[in-house]
């Protein structure tokens, strides 16, 4: 199953909404390892978003949750932030 342009464009609207940059891009598309970061509890709650989101979507609608929610898993980790540093320095 393939996201449609504006289902993919309101997932890139979404994840831009969450770290306070435009969307669109002003300048071209955004740089996920260097134009923002966001904490992993931001990244599971954009996932719990994300399903749900998914969820909707007709052709998605009969998969199984788990199923969606391994694809949102994938999605997160082409498109989404990275990890911010300050996060990660505590967790050592």
């Amino acid at each position: 199953m393939n996201l449609t342009k504006a289902q993919f464009a309101r997932i890139e609207k979404e994840l831009c909404r969450r770290v306070n940059l435009p969307y669109p891009p002003p300048n071209g598309p955004y740089d996920v390892s260097k134009d923002a970061t966001w904490t992993e509890a931001e990244e599971a709650d954009f996932k719990i978003w994300l399903v749900k989101y998914l969820r909707k979507i007709p052709g998605l609608k009969l998969m199984r949750k788990t199923a969606i929610e391994n694809w949102a898993g994938w999605i997160i980790f082409d498109l989404g932030w990275k990890i911010s540093e300050r996060e990660l320095c505590q967790k050592k």
